[in-house]
C-alpha cells in the first residue's frame, strides 16, 4: 500500500511504508506528517502510524475538511456535501510536536505517567472555553482565505492572462474548480477531473499562460509532469503582465519538489526571495492579506521556505514597513521558534550542550517578545497566541498554555492549531495526564458549539488517550462510563444543530458506528432506522465496514435473538470458528421471524463454512 503525505497543507507525494521509514530516519521526514492510505478517507500522523499501524478510525466532523496539498480530491469529496464550515488548514505546529514525540524538555528518557496526579493541568484543561460575539470560527476563516485565491488566481488570470479564446473558458473554469474544492463555492461539486483536465490544458499548444500552467502543475497526477510544467510556467513569466504572486509559488513548488533530486532548488532560492519582495510592491499582497500571508508561511505550502529562509524572508516583512507590522512580528516569532529547536536539537535532554540550551532558550525569548507584541497589536488574530501556545511548552508551564490557547480562541474558536498545540501539552510527556486530557474535551463539549468543530474535539482528545495506552488498531475505549456520556452529547448536538442539517445522515452514520464500537448497539440501531437503514457509505469505508454485513449485524444483535446472536458473534470474534458455527447452525435451525436477523445468519454461516 502507498500512502499520501502531506505537511502543513503540503502535499509530499505517495510513499510506501518502506519508504516512509527512510524518510522518517534520514529526517526528511519529521514524524508529524499526516499520511492517507490507499483507499481510506482519514490522514494520520506518521509517527503514530509507524509505531502501531494505519489504526481505522472513526472521521472528523462530517463536515471538515482534511489536511490537504494540491490534489484536492480529498477536500472536494467532503465540501461536495455542500460543506465549507471547517477546513482545517493546520493539525499540528509541527516543530513542537515533532519535539513533543521525544520527551519533555527536563527529562532523560523517555516516560509515560499517564495516570500520575497533575492538579495544575487539570485545573487547566477544566476551564470553560470562553468567547465573545467578536469571535470568528472556520467559516470566517475560509471565506477570507478563498477572497485572497480568487483574487491571485481567478482575478489574476482575467485581467492579466494570456486569454486565447480556444482554451479561456476552459482554463478559467479550471481554476474555478481548483479554488472551490479547497474553500469552497458553487464550483465544488463540478464533476470536472482536475488532473484530467490538468494534463488537457498542459498538453494544449495554445495554452501559453504561465498562471494557468502553474495550477496545472499544481494538480499534476505525477511528480514529474508536475516539475516540467512547472518549469514552462517560469519559463512564460517574466514575458506576462502577471503579478508577482503566482511566479512566487510556482518557484517555492519547484524548489520544494527538487529538493533532494538537483541543485535547482538553490538557483530558485534568490529568485523566489525577489518575488516575494515584488509581491509587497505590485499589488499582489495588501495589509488585509496579512493573516493569510502568516498562514502561507506558518502553516502553509511556504512552511519549508521560511524554514530554510527565515531570516531573509524576515527581513522582506519587515521592510514592507508598518503596515505589515504583525506579519514581519509573528514570521519572526516562527523563525526563531524555529532556530530555538535547531540549537536544541532532536535528542533527549542529557544530550543537549550547554551552548545548545543557551541558545535554546535566547531564541525562545526572542519568539516570546516578537509573538506577545503581535498578539497585543491585533488581538482579534488568533496564529500570534497559537504560537505563543508552542513557545509556552518549551519554556513555561499548562498554566501559561491555557492562558494563550483562551487568547487564541476568544478571536477564532475553533482555531485547528490551539486545539492540537493545547492536547499536546496535556500529554503525560508534557504537563498533563489521562485525565487532563479528557478534561480539555469535556470542556469543548460544554460549549454547545456545535455549528463549529470544537465540541468533537472531545473525540480528538479520547484518540491521545488510546494512544497514550496503546491500544491496538481496531480497538476503542468509547464505552467507558467517562467517555460514552460525552459521546452522546456530541452526536446529539450535532444532529439537532440545525446548521448541520445537510450532514445529519452523516452524523447519524457516525454515531451509529461509534456506538457498535462502544458495545451501545440499541443506539446503533435507532439511528440506522432514523437513516431507513440506509448509512452513508464513504464514512463505512474510512472504517472498513461491509454496510450490508454491518447493518444485518447491528439488527441482528438488537433483534429477537439478539442474546444468542451476541453470544455467537463472542465466538466468532474470539476466532473459536468451531464453537461459531455450532451457534449459528442452531440459530439457523431456529424459528427466526426477523427478515434482517434470517439474513445475517446465512452470510455468517457462509463466512464459516469457507474452506
Amino acid at each position: 500500500m502507498n500512502y499520501r503525505v502531506c505537511r502543513q497543507g503540503e502535499e509530499l507525494g505517495a510513499y510506501s511504508l518502506e519508504e516512509l521509514r527512510g524518510r522518517r530516519t534520514t529526517g526528511e521526514f519529521t514524524g508529524a506528517e499526516y499520511i492517507q492510505g490507499e483507499g481510506m478517507s482519514d490522514w494520520q500522523p506518521l509517527d503514530l502510524v509507524l509505531q502501531q499501524g494505519y489504526r481505522v478510525t472513526p472521521p472528523p466532523l462530517p463536515s471538515s475538511v482534511a489536511v490537504a496539498g494540491p490534489n484536492y480530491a480529498v477536500v472536494w469529496g467532503i465540501v461536495a456535501l455542500g460543506v465549507v464550515l471547517f477546513a482545517v488548514f493546520i493539525s499540528l505546529l509541527i516543530e513542537n510536536v515533532r519535539k513533543g514525540y521525544l520527551s519533555v524538555l527536563n527529562q532523560t528518557e523517555p516516560q509515560r505517567f499517564l495516570n500520575e496526579p497533575r492538579p495544575q493541568a487539570v485545573a487547566a484543561a477544566s476551564k470553560p472555553v470562553v468567547w465573545t460575539t467578536n469571535t470568528l470560527t472556520q467559516t470566517d476563516a475560509i471565506k477570507r482565505a478563498r477572497e485572497f485565491r480568487i483574487r491571485e488566481w481567478l482575478d489574476g488570470y482575467e485581467q492579466r492572462g494570456r486569454r486565447n479564446p480556444a482554451v479561456d473558458a476552459e482554463a478559467e473554469q479550471f481554476i474555478r474548480v481548483w479554488i472551490a474544492r479547497s474553500y469552497g463555492g458553487v464550483e465544488a461539486t463540478n464533476a470536472l477531473s482536475l488532473a484530467a483536465e490538468s494534463d488537457m490544458l498542459a498538453n494544449n499548444p495554445t495554452c501559453t499562460d504561465p498562471l494557468v500552467l502553474t495550477v496545472a502543475a499544481n494538480e499534476s497526477s505525477n511528480r514529474a509532469d508536475s516539475n516540467s510544467r512547472f518549469e514552462r510556467a517560469l519559463a512564460a513569466y517574466p514575458a506576462s503582465q502577471h503579478r508577482a504572486y503566482p511566479q512566487f509559488y510556482a518557484m517555492v513548488w519547484l524548489a520544494a519538489q527538487e529538493e533532494t533530486n538537483s541543485s535547482r532548488p538553490d538557483e530558485l532560492r534568490a529568485p523566489a526571495l525577489e518575488q516575494l519582495k515584488n509581491c509587497f510592491a505590485d499589488g499582489s499582497f495588501t495589509p488585509d492579506d496579512q493573516q493569510e500571508i502568516a498562514e502561507i508561511f506558518v502553516n502553509g505550502w511556504g512552511r519549508r521556505f521560511l524554514a530554510g529562509n527565515g531570516d531573509s524572508i524576515c527581513k522582506i516583512a519587515d521592510e514592507a514597513g508598518t503596515n505589515y507590522q504583525w506579519l514581519a512580528l509573528v514570521l519572526k516569532g516562527q523563525n526563531e521558534i524555529n532556530e530555538a529547536w535547531k540549537a536544541r536539537g532532536d535528542g533527549f535532554a542529557n544530550a543537549v550542550t550547554e551552548d545548545g540550551w543557551r541558545n535554546f532558550r535566547s531564541h525562545l525569548s526572542a519568539a516570546r517578545n516578537a509573538l506577545t507584541e503581535a498578539s497585543n497589536l491585533q488581538p482579534d488574530f488568533p496564529l500570534a497566541p497559537c504560537l505563543m501556545i508552542s513557545v509556552s511548552l518549551g519554556d513555561s508551564d499548562i498554566t501559561e498554555m491555557r492562558a494563550w490557547f483562551d487568547r487564541a480562541v476568544a478571536a477564532q474558536i475553533d482555531y485547528p492549531g490551539a486545539w492540537s498545540e493545547m492536547r499536546w501539552g496535556l500529554r503525560p510527556r508534557w504537563y498533563g495526564n489521562e485525565e487532563a486530557m479528557l478534561a480539555l474535551g469535556k470542556a469543548a463539549v460544554n460549549t454547545g458549539r456545535f455549528d463549529t468543530d470544537v465540541p468533537r474535539k472531545f473525540i480528538d482528545c479520547v484518540y491521545d488517550v488510546e494512544s497514550e495506552e496503546g491500544i491496538p488498531a481496531g480497538s476503542h475505549i468509547f464505552g467507558r462510563s467517562d467517555i460514552w456520556p460525552q459521546l452522546e452529547k456530541i452526536y446529539q448536538g450535532y444532529i439537532a444543530e440545525p446548521s448541520q442539517s445537510r450532514q445529519q445522515n452523516g452524523w447519524r452514520t457516525s454515531y451509529a458506528v461509534i456506538a457498535c464500537y462502544a458495545g451501545k448497539y440499541d443506539v446503533a440501531r435507532t439511528q440506522l432506522e432514523a437513516l431507513n437503514w440506509t448509512p452513508q457509505p464513504d464514512i463505512l469505508a474510512q472504517w472498513g465496514l461491509d454496510p450490508t454485513l454491518w447493518t444485518l449485524e447491528v439488527a441482528a444483535r438488537t433483534g429477537p435473538q439478539g442474546r444468542e446472536i451476541s453470544a455467537a458473534e463472542a465466538s466468532y470474534q474470539k476466532r473459536d470458528f468451531t464453537e461459531a458455527l455450532k451457534q449459528y447452525n442452531g440459530l439457523n435451525s431456529a424459528a427466526v421471524t426477523d427478515e434482517r436477523t434470517k439474513k445475517f445468519i446465512k452470510r455468517r454461516l457462509a463466512m464459516l463454512q469457507q474452506p
